[in-house]
């Protein structure tokens, strides 16, 4: 297991609903350049683009979002 960068988001899970604010990623760019994955906590930036991931504590459902100019792009 790698390092990875911490993501501020409040999404839902998308079987059960639950709220889940703890998301990661590993591959995050911004501008173009991706951010170095050293347990950064980061804000989402209308510059930023690539995926994040987490698994929701409810129903355990393993669940991955793209993200596109900074908005979160639901599958």
């Amino acid at each position: 297991m790698g390092m990875f960068n911490t993501i501020k988001s409040q999404e839902k899970c998308p079987k059960c609903g639950a709220n889940i604010d703890e998301w990661q990623s590993k591959k995050l760019k911004i501008k173009g350049y991706l951010i170095d994955n050293l347990l950064y906590s980061v804000t989402l930036d209308v510059d930023m683009n690539g995926e994040m991931h987490s698994l929701c504590d409810k129903c355990g459902t393993y669940i991955v979002y793209a993200i596109k100019k900074g908005k979160v792009i639901k599958n």
